[in-house]
């Protein structure tokens, strides 16, 4: 899941930026089972760490996998 919650219950994602993982606050609006709302921190077309591992910390070297 792309949305994690700190130890204080605030919600981050995690960016791919300049080849790094840059961990960003975000604020989120309706939630359903399977979707979370990103009301503030993400820009519309922004790319992010779908399923980050559970290791990944902000300033790893991430890279773009392709699919289709």
């Amino acid at each position: 899941e792309a949305v994690q919650k700190d130890t204080e219950g605030n919600s981050y994602i995690y960016v791919a930026k300049d080849g790094k993982a840059e961990k960003r606050m975000i604020k989120t609006g309706t939630e359903t089972e399977f979707d979370i709302q990103v009301t503030e921190g993400l820009q519309e077309n922004e790319s992010y760490i779908k399923n980050p591992p559970a290791a990944l910390k902000e300033g790893d070297k991430v890279s773009a996998a392709g699919g289709k």
